[in-house]
């Protein structure tokens, strides 16, 4: 292979890398958009708090229903069945 074809070669991975670079970034640009519309985060870190904040409020929530259930079935057990 010439030094020209090399060049060559090389300079279409760089444009390809530069392409797929720019997807990447307009894609993470989208996303950050996307937080600070939908749910005001302003940083990767930020959303990572919330999301760990809105997941034990989740769980709380879900086993505070699973306790409701239970005492609804216990208390109303006879005429459930």
């Amino acid at each position: 292979m010439s030094e020209l074809e090399e060049l060559v070669e090389l300079k279409d991975k760089i444009d390809q890398l530069q392409r797929e670079s720019d997807r990447a970034a307009g894609a993470l640009e989208q996303v950050m958009g996307r937080l600070k519309k939908e749910f005001k985060c302003k940083t990767l870190q930020e959303a990572e708090r919330k999301l760990k904040t809105l997941d034990k409020k989740a769980t709380k929530a879900e086993a505070d229903f699973r306790e409701a259930m239970e005492e609804l079935e216990e208390k109303w057990s006879a005429f459930l069945t």
